[in-house]
């Protein structure tokens, strides 16, 4: 039996959303140094 928990879902929906900033920032910082470095991967 299934109940939603008001508590569960909205902890969920802040940890997707910082997952998801933390992601964008990583690509950022990966982007950016690969553009500075002599090695381009992409």
């Amino acid at each position: 039996m299934r109940q939603n928990k008001p508590l569960v879902q909205a902890a969920k929906l802040f940890f997707d959303g910082v997952g998801n900033e933390v992601i964008i920032q990583i690509m950022i910082i990966f982007k950016a140094l690969f553009m500075h470095s002599p090695f381009h991967f992409f």
